[in-house]
């Protein structure tokens, strides 16, 4: 409808928030519909797609929803819908959601944000007896509730194989839910708000990014939310002739990453994982002073320093 993010289109109803139930797509003869650069707000529901498929949904804006049951987006019975760069934000009611799925399948979602939702229960994506979903690239931050219960960032139930991959689910009161309906759910090269990763009791204590649950496959996360930092130099001081381990994470994926010593502008060289972590170590050599700045970068510009101290 819109063409640009400044010629979005706008529907709106009145503060009375629950009077109005938003845009509704139903059924297949509603197929191959296409909506880009609108804006709902002050809905019940914004947008609500039942028994169809073959919808994309992009570049739209949903926010300020309010009701006793709030959706920004509700997908039921309906397939091949595309939901790509959308932000979803500050819905809220006695049940809040941002992105629900019901009985709905081989469905993506894609670089779509999703935030500041809140209520009684409070969901980012939930997906409920759906299966074969694409969820890629997704942001869902600051899904929390009211009553002291639990936010959850995206929850499955009673839902079949779904594929997650990378993105941000952090700053929730929980991360990743699964039930184990239909076992596992990979969810890797996630940022989970720490580069400890996700916490899970048993399979990694130590975590101190939002909690999952059991079923969930968290594999290799995110070490970095976008910063390029180096995480770990050990030891941070020694000796000439002494070994340095380096640790890093943020920078680009399977590039050669070059670390310098001080005055030694490359002083060893290593490759970065397929999540843009990389480990290295070298040994002190002499410098002119005391106090030297070790740098990991890569081709792309990204950069960062950690200090070493010869003593």
């Amino acid at each position: 409808i819109g063409t640009d993010s400044s010629t979005r289109v706008i529907f709106k109803g009145s503060e009375t928030y629950s009077l109005w139930e938003g845009i509704r797509i139903i059924g297949f003869g509603a197929s191959q519909t296409a909506l880009s650069y609108v804006e709902i707000r002050n809905a019940g529901c914004g947008l609500y797609l039942e028994n169809t498929s073959n919808i994309s949904i992009t570049d739209s804006l949903i926010h300020n929803c309010q009701g006793t049951s709030t959706y920004g987006i509700w997908i039921e019975s309906s397939f091949n819908i595309f939901l790509g760069t959308n932000t979803i934000a500050n819905i809220q009611g006695g049940t809040a959601t941002g992105i629900y799925l019901q009985n709905s399948g081989t469905n993506t979602l894609s670089t779509n944000t999703i935030s500041n939702i809140q209520g009684g229960t409070a969901t980012g994506i939930y997906l409920y007896s759906s299966a074969s979903n694409t969820l890629i690239s997704n942001v869902v931050e600051r899904v929390k509730t009211t009553n002291g219960g639990t936010g959850t960032g995206i929850l499955l139930e009673l839902s079949g194989t779904n594929t997650l991959t990378s993105g941000k689910i952090s700053q929730n009161n929980y991360g990743l839910y699964n039930d184990g309906s239909s076992g596992t759910i990979t969810a890797f090269y996630v940022w989970w708000g720490h580069y400890t990763g996700p916490y899970h009791s048993v399979t990694n204590p130590q975590g101190k990014g939002n909690p999952v649950s059991d079923f969930v496959d968290y594999g290799s996360w995110s070490y970095s939310s976008g910063k390029q930092e180096i995480i770990l130099l050990s030891p941070s001081s020694g000796r000439v002739g002494e070994s340095i381990e380096i640790n890093g994470a943020g920078f680009a994926t399977q590039t050669i990453i070059l670390i310098s010593f001080g005055t030694t502008k490359t002083m060893t060289t290593t490759v970065s994982s397929n999540n843009g972590t990389f480990s290295a170590t070298f040994s002190v050599n002499t410098q002119p002073e005391a106090t030297v700045v070790v740098t990991a970068s890569d081709p792309g510009n990204n950069n960062s320093t950690a200090l070493f101290y010869i003593i």
